[in-house]
């Protein structure tokens, strides 16, 4: 699968060299007098060498601080490696789920980047501008692995969003009768048929992919039970969240909140079903150890839905395995352990 991650130091040499022009004489510890004198850089230089070497060692707020600061400072020399640091930073530091429009900004200057179609395409989604999302999510590539999966999900959703429910189920048919991740495209497209109002397709679709997944685990649990309990099975969809809490102990401590909310719907809109597709798509990367993207389509997810406890805790779990206790508590702020 392609994958988003930071880029390398290696690259640097020339973006180095091309931001010096932008950084005074004194910036490289010569003095009026000839002499040298420490080596203090500042500007956009200094402001690139102090967020890659925050980025290196996992601190996001300051990386994300001084990259969009080179970036600003360096936009006069063309830079364009510094503005998809200072973009990619912003986006895995959680500025887009926090509202701040930094990332925003930036990915309207960088075209070609597929993490930043995605921002422009969930902000066109958040303000119900669903045929421009679908036309952004449409123009994803299909040629690499992550957004050639992404794809039709995202389609689908922009569609349903829209009230466009058969579009939507048709962009996912072939998926889920034979093409990749089988299991997750039929749970999606019964996620869509539930919330368009078409009952006989959506319990055929919940029956395929749970046949798909081979078991019930956490989010297709959470789904399921709330299907069986809005149709007229609650013994059932108790017996489901009693499976989870048997298969993890964590699960367990959480079973009464669990329950509480199992009348309510698990995806309540087309804005949550976009964030269930970066959570699917987080989830298998993290299988992976593909950390870096994962963590960028946690962000996404949360942008959508920053409320989605699901994500909040895969989330804390890949930052607490990258030794970041702090951001890991952080993450598990507004968990409320239902969802």
């Amino acid at each position: 699968m392609q994958r988003w991650g930071r880029p390398r130091l290696a690259r640097g040499t020339l973006l180095v060299l091309g931001m010096l022009s932008a950084c005074g004489a004194n910036d490289f510890g010569m003095d009026p007098g000839g002499r040298t004198s420490s080596y203090t850089p500042s500007g956009a230089f200094g402001a690139y060498l102090t967020g890659r070497f925050a980025l290196q060692r996992a601190d996001l707020e300051t990386a994300a601080d001084k990259l969009e600061q080179a970036s600003r400072e360096a936009a006069p020399a063309g830079v364009r490696e510094v503005q998809v640091q200072a973009f990619m930073a912003q986006v895995m530091a959680g500025r887009l789920a926090s509202g701040q429009a930094g990332a925003v900004l930036l990915a309207r200057s960088l075209p070609d980047n597929p993490v930043a179609q995605l921002v422009l395409a969930d902000a066109d989604a958040l303000a119900g501008r669903w045929e421009d999302a679908e036309a952004r999510f449409a123009g994803l590539s299909q040629q690499q692995g992550l957004t050639q999966v992404l794809r039709p999900l995202l389609v689908a959703w922009a569609q349903a969003g829209a009230g466009r429910t058969a579009a939507a189920l048709g962009t996912l048919q072939p998926w889920y009768e034979q093409g990749r991740l089988r299991g997750v495209m039929a749970l999606h497209a019964a996620m869509i048929a539930d919330a368009g109002g078409q009952a006989a397709d959506a319990a055929r679709l919940y029956r395929l992919a749970q046949a798909e997944y081979g078991g019930v685990n956490l989010r297709l649990g959470v789904v399921l039970a709330s299907w069986q309990a809005r149709t007229g099975f609650a013994g059932e969809a108790q017996r489901t969240i009693r499976e989870l809490g048997a298969q993890n102990g964590d699960i367990a401590m959480a079973r009464a909140g669990l329950e509480a909310d199992v009348g309510n719907r698990a995806v309540r809109d087309a804005k949550d079903g976009i964030a269930e597709a970066y959570l699917a798509m987080a989830a298998t990367l993290r299988q992976q150890n593909a950390t870096d993207t994962a963590q960028v389509l946690m962000q996404l997810a949360l942008s959508m839905r920053p409320d989605f406890t699901s994500v909040r805790l895969l989330l804390a779990d890949t930052l607490e395995g990258a030794r970041r206790p702090e951001a890991a508590l952080a993450a598990l702020g507004n968990v409320d352990g239902r969802d």
